[in-house]
């Protein structure tokens, strides 16, 4: 199954943490096309991408608030995945994804969270389908080869 990265336009650079999107043709991985389908073409951002622009910028510059975004550190099976949080409509929205290091030589600390999956919040627990996915995605070779061809790791 071909996979590949979307870099996120409009996100800080920074050496420590990045943010982007996996692409795939033969799942669903939505989370890119809700990002998109929260503008129309050729306006400017709406309110609801400038929100989680902000939080996703305020994760890659080092900041922590659980009412914007987290992981499951705590969790042995969902430790490494990871969502962005916010709020349309009286709507609960979250993005899932998985938390990397695709540098382990030449940035040992940097963070690569992939996201795949947009849902609404409808309950208090998390829908474990979108963690098992994050989990299972983490581990495939073909988004490992994505990841390393977007974020090569030369010494």
């Amino acid at each position: 199954m071909p996979y590949s990265i979307k870099a996120i336009s409009g996100l800080a650079a920074s050496t420590r943490r990045s943010v982007v999107f996996l692409l795939s043709d033969e799942c669903n991985l939505n989370a890119e096309s809700r990002f998109s389908a929260m503008n129309e073409p050729g306006k400017p951002r709406s309110n609801e991408q400038r929100t989680v622009l902000s939080r996703m910028d305020y994760w890659i510059n080092g900041g922590h608030n659980d009412g914007w975004f987290h992981g499951w550190p705590n969790h042995p099976e969902y430790s490494r995945c990871f969502t962005f949080k916010w709020n349309y409509r009286n709507i609960d929205q979250r993005f899932y994804g998985f938390v990397c290091n695709p540098l382990p030589k030449s940035n040992p600390r940097f963070q690569l969270c992939v996201l795949h999956s947009h849902g609404e919040k409808v309950q208090w627990n998390t829908e474990p389908g979108f963690l098992e996915l994050a989990v299972n995605l983490s581990g495939m070779a073909g988004v490992w080869k994505a990841i390393r061809e977007s974020f090569p790791d030369n010494d």
